[in-house]
């Protein structure tokens, strides 16, 4: 087989999707380094700049939690970046501790949704398998 065949075969999946994902972290990462070089010669006393790569990072890391771990990774990354930056904003800005009353129900309501997903999926498959078998064939024709 000579090269020009070798390049011609298409990439897989797996690797296209890394691909992308690595171009959105150069978008990702240029565009907070731009953003907070404004940040910091405009309002150096107040770093907003930070809110957008928190806001940013949760989709990133759900795009990243995704491509590792599928669907479970997605929902557990968004879970960590998320309730990372919410224990910053209160540890920064507030007196009186209250992130534990947000983060709570949702890990609560996370852990119920991945249960209810999972036994779904396993009755879909254990559905779809019946209709794929010869047995389901002799009982449609009775």
């Amino acid at each position: 087989m000579d090269l020009t065949k070798q390049e011609q075969r298409p990439l897989p999946d797996r690797v296209i999707q890394f691909r992308i994902l690595l171009a959105h972290y150069g978008v990702y990462a240029l565009t907070n380094v731009i953003l907070l070089t404004i940040n910091a010669l405009t309002t150096s006393g107040n770093w907003w700049f930070l809110w957008v790569v928190w806001g940013w990072g949760i989709v990133f890391a759900a795009h990243a939690g995704y491509f590792t771990r599928g669907l479970v990774g997605a929902h557990a990354m968004t879970f960590l970046i998320g309730g990372a930056g919410l224990v910053a904003i209160d540890v920064v800005y507030s007196d009186q501790r209250w992130f534990y009353w947000v983060l709570l129900p949702w890990i609560v309501v996370l852990m119920l949704h991945v249960l209810f997903a999972s036994s779904m999926r396993r009755r879909y498959l254990e559905w779809e398998s019946t209709l794929a078998s010869p047995e389901s064939e002799r009982d449609s024709g009775r």
